[in-house]
């Protein structure tokens, strides 16, 4: 069984971005915003976080990797990687969902940025 839980966390990082955008982009050609409801709506922004967040922790991840033939790298610093890609992959759903109640400006811009900056620095800045 941990075989299996292994391979599921070395392989999950590359198949869960890849999976929800075909997910994403299959809901969004095969649903319409007025026929599925909020719960669709809901479900749209549920997938687009997920698919946000599992690629940025890709990313921020070989970017880590890269970063160690270089520098050593502290051992905590791949969980703040995954806390810090979870909060990130906030902004653009809430940029999406300001816009599409048609409230997004550019002091919402500001605040949702001002919002992810100082959650990213607390993670960063806690032990």
């Amino acid at each position: 069984m941990q075989h299996v839980t292994s391979k599921v966390k070395r392989y999950g990082l590359y198949t869960i971005p890849v999976l929800s955008l075909i997910g994403l982009v299959v809901l969004l050609n095969q649903t319409n915003p007025l026929d599925v409801g909020p719960a669709g709506i809901l479900l749209v922004f549920g997938v687009v976080y997920i698919f946000m967040a599992s690629t940025l922790y890709f990313l921020l991840t070989l970017a880590i990797v890269l970063l160690a033939y270089f520098v050593t790298i502290p051992a905590g610093v791949k969980k703040k990687l995954y806390y810090v890609a979870s909060v990130v992959a906030l902004a653009p759903v809430f940029l999406l969902a300001l816009n599409s109640i048609g409230q997004l400006e550019i002091k919402d811009f500001v605040l949702v940025v001002a919002l992810v900056a100082l959650a990213c620095f607390y993670i960063v800045r806690r032990n």
